[in-house]
């Protein structure tokens, strides 16, 4: 099962009646084609984190409001959020910041490439995490992550993912998926007022 927090991004595409399930699936594999192509590099094996250089950033509250992202960084962090990417802002009114943390050493280049792309925005090197021991296969296991400085450009997208929905407006988008795309779901009250969509996912 996958929640579904990009509710209102599929509901403007359903009303712009610009996309079918096919289209729909096309459009976020060439999302991750152009990431991939662009920005993708290489790094040799032995690498280091110390490797990766460049002064700590500086900006001032004024000039925060003041960046937007490029192109490429807006296209890329559609399918980062539907991925396994999320932002962070731990208060309504505190300025929203793009989290991103993969599996490590298997998704070390993938998240090389995103660190390209992003690090303009980034005042400090990915950091390697090392989880504790599961308890089921007595595993550790470790990721590479980072974080960029919060940005009020990215407030909107903090917006668009997690905003809440009414009861009405989430049985709405059910059944638009159901026609349009002909993906049975489920509706579940996670807390008061605040509803979540299932979708399985063999189907």
């Amino acid at each position: 099962m996958v929640y579904l927090y990009y509710k209102e991004y599929l509901i403007l595409l359903i009303k712009m009646k610009i996309i079918k399930i096919k289209n729909f699936y096309l459009y976020i594999f060439q999302c991750w084609i152009i990431l991939i192509n662009i920005f993708y590099f290489k790094e040799e094996e032995n690498f280091s984190l110390n490797k990766i250089t460049g002064s700590k950033l500086r900006i001032s509250k004024k000039d925060k409001q003041n960046i937007i992202l490029t192109l490429e960084q807006k296209e890329a962090l559609i399918g980062i959020m539907l991925g396994d990417g999320f932002i962070e802002r731990r208060k309504p009114r505190w300025i929203a910041r793009l989290c991103i943390e993969q599996a490590y050493p298997e998704k070390k280049d993938y998240m090389f490439s995103l660190f390209e792309l992003y690090k303009p925005l980034i005042t400090n090197e990915p950091k390697i995490i090392t989880r504790k021991a599961d308890k089921r296969t007595n595993k550790i296991y470790k990721s590479l992550a980072f974080k960029t400085i919060s940005l009020n450009c990215l407030n909107e997208y903090h917006n668009l993912f997690y905003r809440a929905f009414s009861k009405e407006e989430v049985i709405l988008l059910q059944n638009a998926l159901k026609i349009n795309f002909k993906l049975n779901s489920r509706i579940e009250e996670k807390t008061k007022n605040q509803w979540l969509i299932y979708i399985q996912v063999r189907q």
